[in-house]
């Protein structure tokens, strides 16, 4: 009897190791490496100089909007009123460009004359705005650059597998 329980418990010992052992395990797809990435091909960018195109529109901007919302409006304003005479001056302040050199001509004759060479220098500052904001598109800069291919930026989401789960995986090149 002894034989039989000795056997008996022995058997009851190896039973569940022998029928996890006859249970397939999950099974895994594996995908395959991706093939390796072509050599990086040079080519040639054509491009604008960003740069001078904005520090130009920066330069014309400012200058126009502190000349007609600021400086002009108050021209021959004093605390308590503001004189006729300087009416159409005033309007001229509006204009882009042109407004501070027809306003240079226009202006009325005072005791203090300030108002020349600031109105020659807000006209400069306007027009070399404009110019630098015309040649930064106009001008465009040829660059040397490294790329995988020309097709450009790629973007795709694919099915991915792995030992944890699956799912989906986003791949991108930039």
């Amino acid at each position: 009897m002894k034989h039989v329980l000795l056997l008996g418990s022995m058997l009851f010992a190896l039973a569940p190791a022998t029928a996890r052992a006859q249970v397939p395990g999950p099974w895994v797809a594996v995908a395959p490496p991706p093939p390796p990435a072509p050599p990086p091909q040079p080519h040639e960018e054509s491009r604008p100089i960003l740069g001078l195109a904005i520090s130009g529109a920066v330069m014309l901007g400012v200058s126009y909007l502190v000349h007609a919302l600021l400086v002009s409006p108050l021209a021959g304003c004093d605390i308590d009123s503001c004189q006729s005479a300087w009416g159409d001056f005033r309007l001229l302040g509006a204009i882009p460009l042109g407004g501070p050199w027809a306003q240079l001509a226009l202006k009325p004759p005072s005791s203090a004359d300030v108002w020349g060479p600031y109105l020659v220098i807000d006209g400069v500052l306007q027009s070399a705005g404009l110019l630098m904001l015309v040649l930064g598109f106009a001008i465009r800069e040829t660059r040397t650059v490294m790329a995988l291919d020309s097709n450009g930026p790629s973007f795709a989401v694919v099915p991915s597998m792995s030992p944890d789960g699956g799912g989906l995986r986003a791949i991108g090149r930039f």
